[in-house]
This record gives structure tokens, C-alpha cells and sequence, in this order.
């Protein structure tokens, strides 16, 4: 499994948007997963954190993740 399809997964399990069986079998995982349980708390998590540490007025990105994510997104090697 990818990165990215961790990502999706868990972002689907978050939002409602997996099926009942997937979220079933999962649901039953985590009722028995302490680890996993905290996991899927800072995932959540993570998007409120990064919006109150983010601003418009002050980005402590480094201009080289943002020159790397720019590249990427439009296909280039850097």
C-alpha cells in the first residue's frame, strides 16, 4: 500500500464515504487497535493543526517544499 492510498482510505473512512463492509471491517479493527486508535485521532487531527500553524500572513513552509510541490504538481524533475 502506498502512501497515497492510506490517505484515501483513511479520508474516505473519515468522511463516511466507504462502503458499509469496508467501514464494517475496519470499525471492527479499530475496536480492538489502541495504536490504530491513535492513528486515525491524529489523522483527524491533522488538518485542523496545520490551518492554525498555516496562515496566508506567515507560511513556515520552506520555499524549497514549495518549489518541490510546484514541480511536481506540474510534472517537472528538479
Amino acid at each position: 500500500m502506498t502512501c497515497l492510498e492510506l490517505f484515501e482510505f483513511l479520508s474516505e473512512y473519515v468522511d463516511g464515504r466507504l462502503s458499509e463492509a469496508e467501514a464494517a471491517t475496519f470499525q471492527r479493527h479499530l475496536d480492538q487497535c489502541p495504536d490504530c486508535i491513535a492513528f486515525l485521532n491524529t489523522f483527524r487531527a491533522c488538518p485542523k493543526l496545520v490551518k492554525a500553524a498555516v496562515s496566508e500572513e506567515s507560511c513556515p513552509v520552506p520555499p524549497d517544499v514549495v518549489t518541490a510541490i510546484l514541480a511536481a504538481r506540474s510534472g517537472q524533475v528538479s
